[in-house]
């Protein structure tokens, strides 16, 4: 009985652990005016504001201002990718496992940028997720993530940006940039 104690023990720190690590700063998006004359979000990639009666798209960044016209954004690239979390690794435990790609904590991150002709790619939105795989247990971190997800505690960053994806295409009258 102690045996199935400690187990419950053990998966109670873990959970604990993954959601205190969750409460990090993860992608930041929110709407702070939404009219007809003008649509204003902020992220973690800076400060928009569209205006629709001139047209035009202006933007601040690390204190960088920028604009371009409307008629200049050809639409909005979407990138999903995956990059190995080597502090994550040592912090939650390094094995020789690790060392396979299939077996490396990564951390899996979101990005949707507006595409114009004068600046090229403006990233607006960028959020990311630790994703725990270890030997025989990435079942266990699988589970933990949807539990913690369904709890509220983890963000699904996968639908966050699907959902400010479509709604900055919405608001921009623009689909994606091939």
């Amino acid at each position: 009985m102690a045996f199935f104690f400690s187990i419950l023990g053990v998966i109670a720190l873990s959970l604990g652990f993954v959601a205190l690590w969750a409460r990090r700063p993860q992608g930041r998006f929110k709407v702070r005016v939404d009219t007809p004359e003008r649509f204003v979000f902020s992220s973690n990639c800076g400060e928009f504001t569209l205006h629709h009666g001139s047209g035009t798209l202006a933007w601040i960044h690390e204190g960088q201002r920028a604009s371009t016209k409307l008629a200049d954004i050809k639409g909005f690239d979407y990138l999903a990718n995956e990059e190995a979390d080597w502090v994550g690794e040592f912090l939650f435990g390094f094995d020789f496992a690790d060392m396979w790609g299939r077996y490396r904590d990564t951390v899996e991150w979101h990005e949707i940028a507006i595409v114009t002709s004068p600046q090229g790619r403006v990233p607006v939105f960028r959020s990311g997720r630790l994703q725990q795989r270890e030997l025989l247990a990435t079942w266990f971190f699988n589970l933990q993530e949807r539990l913690l997800i369904t709890l509220g505690v983890l963000h699904d960053v996968e639908r966050q940006a699907r959902e400010t994806l479509a709604l900055l295409e919405s608001r921009f009258g623009k689909g994606r940039a091939w």
